[in-house]
C-alpha cells in the first residue's frame, strides 16, 4: 500500500499516508498502541472497512502489483487474502469441523482442493483434529484461536492477516500461537500479524512496522526493532539489549 489514508464516517481520518510492502513469503509485524490505526489497516486489505463505515479516500492498496482498493471482501478472498480478526470470532454453536467448512466456502467447487487444506489444517492443529466433533464454543481460548485461524487457512490464502492473536491467551498457548504462525509462514503463506506481544512479534518477523496516530513511526528488522532502545523501552518494559535466541527450539 501506498500514502493510504482512511476515514470513518465523514469527519475521523483513521490513517494518514501510510505507505507499507509485505514482501511475498515474509512475516510482517506491525506493532502501535491501541488507536495506532493497524485494524483499520488490516480492514482496508481484506475489504471489511465498509462494515465499519469506513473508506479509502487516498493511496493505492495492491495485491503483487493489482489495485483491490474497490473490491468487495468476497472478490479479495478469492485473490488470496484471508483476515483472522480481533476476538477470534468464531461460531461457538457450530462444531469445530464445521467452523471449518464455513471457511472453505469460497472454493466449495474446489472438492479436491478443500479436502488438502482440510487435512493441512488437521497437521498444523492436531487439538482440533482431536475434537473436531467437539462444539467450538467449548474449546479453550487457545484452541478457539487455532480454530479462527484454521478457518482461515481453509481459504487457501497467499496472504494470512492476523489481528491480535495472542490477546487474552495464557504464556504457553502464546507460545504455541508463535509456533504456529512460523509453520504457516514456512509452508509459503506470507503473514501480516498485528500484535500487541512485540516479543512474541519480533521473535518471528523478518520485518516490522511501528503505527502512532495513523502513521508509520519507525521500520525495520524484527531482530533490528528488538535492540531499538526506544522500543523496547515503549513495549518490552526495559532498555537492556533482547536475549540470544535460543540454538534450538524445542518443541517437546
Amino acid at each position: 500500500m501506498h500514502n493510504l489514508e482512511v476515514v470513518y464516517g465523514d469527519v475521523i481520518r483513521v490513517l494518514r499516508g501510510v505507505s507499507l510492502d509485505v514482501p511475498s513469503g515474509a512475516v510482517v509485524a506491525l506493532l502501535g498502541a491501541n488507536g495506532a490505526g493497524k485494524t483499520t489497516l488490516l480492514r482496508a486489505l481484506s475489504g471489511l472497512l465498509v462494515l465499519h463505515r469506513g473508506r479509502v479516500t487516498k493511496g493505492v492498496v495492491e495485491l503483487q502489483g493489482r489495485p483491490i482498493g474497490r473490491l468487495d471482501a468476497p472478490a479479495i478472498v478469492a485473490l488470496g487474502v484471508a483476515q483472522v480478526m480481533e476476538g477470534r470470532r468464531i461460531f461457538s454453536e457450530l462444531t469445530v469441523e464445521e467452523n471449518l467448512r464455513v471457511g472453505g466456502y469460497c472454493r466449495r467447487r474446489d472438492r479436491a482442493g478443500l479436502a488438502a487444506s482440510f487435512d493441512r489444517v488437521m497437521e498444523l492443529f492436531p487439538v482440533l483434529a482431536h475434537r473436531r466433533r467437539s462444539t467450538a464454543g467449548y474449546l479453550s481460548g487457545g484452541e478457539q484461536q487455532m480454530l479462527a485461524i484454521g478457518r482461515a487457512l481453509m481459504a487457501s490464502p497467499r496472504l494470512l492477516l492476523l489481528d491480535e492473536p495472542s490477546l487474552g491467551l495464557a504464556p504457553q498457548a502464546v507460545e504455541q500461537i508463535g509456533r504456529i504462525i512460523r509453520d504457516i509462514n514456512a509452508q509459503g503463506t506470507t503473514v501480516l500479524l498485528v500484535e500487541q506481544n512485540a516479543a512474541m512479534a519480533l521473535s518471528i518477523a523478518t520485518r516490522a512496522f511501528v503505527m502512532s496516530r495513523g502513521g508509520v513511526v519507525l521500520e525495520g528488522s524484527g531482530p533490528g526493532l528488538m535492540d531499538n532502545p526506544e522500543l523496547r523501552h515503549s513495549y518490552l518494559g526495559t532498555t537492556q539489549p533482547a536475549p540470544s535466541p535460543p540454538a534450538e527450539d524445542f518443541r517437546g
